[in-house]
């Protein structure tokens, strides 16, 4: 919960900061999908997943965090049960 609050926090600043290709964001709301998926929490971590990719798609840029995005995203498919979604 204290991982949760902390990075709830780094997302207000990181959201006052925004440019178009900020990865900052989306670091951070992979971090929340995680911890969300730690407490088995799959429709939270869902959502942070799909705001993380969008910011991804937005600025169209590749770099570590995009691959950090993409893996927790082949994760979240795996816990919901879409086993063929996450590979690709």
């Amino acid at each position: 919960d204290e991982a949760a609050e902390a990075l709830a926090r780094s997302l207000v600043v990181a959201e006052g900061l925004r440019t178009p290709d900020d990865g900052r964001r989306a670091r951070v709301l992979g971090l929340l999908a995680s911890v969300a998926q730690s407490k088995g929490e799959y429709a939270r971590a869902g959502d942070y997943v799909q705001r993380a990719q969008v910011i991804h798609r937005t600025a169209g840029t590749e770099s570590p965090v995009w691959v950090e995005v993409l893996n927790v995203a082949a994760q979240q498919r795996w816990f919901e049960g879409r086993l063929g979604e996450s590979r690709q």
